[in-house]
């Protein structure tokens, strides 16, 4: 099993992922479904923002360590094909935590 990230509705958590009860409701049907219909994991993805243009801009200008812009400029790659595309990227984390991906 690879690493769990447990997510749930309400606003509070204390190192989960909470978002509100409509939006877990949706969430849990549409598990539901994707499981249902074969599908056994479920990839959650999560960006300090939505990485277009703007704000990808905007995060470097509020942070500028390097690290944190190799790490946003290699992440903002991902967001970007799977925004073109619909379809996710296979991903690894090599041993100096860059990501690397596959079509």
């Amino acid at each position: 099993m690879r690493g769990q990230i447990f997510v749930h509705g309400g606003c509070l958590t204390i190192g989960c992922i909470p978002i509100t009860d409509d939006k877990i409701e949706e969430l849990y049907v549409m598990s539901v479904l994707a499981k249902d219909n074969g599908q056994m994991d479920i990839p959650i993805h999560i960006f300090p923002n939505r990485m277009n243009y703007a704000n990808y801009k905007a995060l470097l200008a509020r942070y500028p360590d390097l690290e944190l812009r190799i790490f946003w400029t290699n992440l903002r790659c991902v967001y970007q094909h799977f925004e073109q595309t619909g379809h996710l990227m296979q991903i690894q984390i090599n041993h100096q935590g860059r990501y690397l991906f596959t079509e």
